[in-house]
């Protein structure tokens, strides 16, 4: 007896669970190449219309960023998958190894200081491969507007765990663009201060010369 083409379409649709779990986690690690700073977020029955406007929100305010609901557990596992790779001179790890033997038995001897914050429904915020304040600060400021769906646990920056109230310390950090401002007018102050100085002096000077003359 034939299969009907509906038939032979989801026979050749289905997938394993372990099939799935190995596609999902490869994705995790190429992620986590991508963005290895991020931040960990737990979501309570978040519905589709407003995981949408948290995404629009979360646009408006940091823009490079990227959100993106997670499997706890294979996330965490890739994590250590990852920090376990060895990795190139920009960081990068081999992809195609991320699902072999050796590494996931490298995986299992770490322990890393944000282990225990994989519990429940989970989301990332991916800053990409680099710390950015004002991201962070975008986060935070759409956060304000669904604390009773979306929390913020903690996050991992420059391979290394942070707590929320650090997070929240790292986020007040001025943007270099901000820094350089600031650099620039406190450059500048000395400068005219010895302008008005010099102005002073040249007066003085030339009353000097016009008693003299007199």
């Amino acid at each position: 007896m034939k299969c009907s083409m509906v038939t032979r379409a989801a026979l050749n649709s289905f997938k394993s669970p372990e099939l799935r779990k190995s596609v999902l986690h490869s994705q995790y690690v190429s992620l986590l190449q991508q963005s290895p700073n991020f931040l960990l977020l737990q979501h309570n029955n978040l519905l589709p219309s407003e995981s949408r406007n948290f995404r629009n929100e979360l646009k408006k305010h940091a823009p490079d960023a990227s959100l993106k609901i997670i499997s706890g557990s294979i996330f965490r596992h890739a994590l250590h998958v990852y920090e376990s790779m060895p990795k190139g001179a920009d960081g990068s790890v081999d992809l195609s190894a991320a699902n072999t033997v050796a590494s996931h038995k490298n995986a299992k001897r770490i322990k890393l200081d944000i282990d225990d914050l994989f519990a429940g429904p989970l989301a990332v915020f991916a800053l990409g491969p680099n710390v950015a304040p004002e991201s962070i600060r975008g986060c935070l400021t759409a956060l304000k507007r669904y604390q009773s769906k979306m929390v913020l646990l903690g996050g991992r920056l420059e391979s290394e765990g942070f707590d929320y109230f650090q997070i929240d310390s790292i986020s007040k950090i001025p943007s270099h663009k901000d820094l350089q401002a600031s650099l620039l007018s406190l450059l500048s102050q000395p400068a005219q201060q010895v302008k008005r100085l010099l102005d002073m002096a040249r007066g003085d000077v030339a009353y000097t010369l016009e008693r003299r003359e007199n």
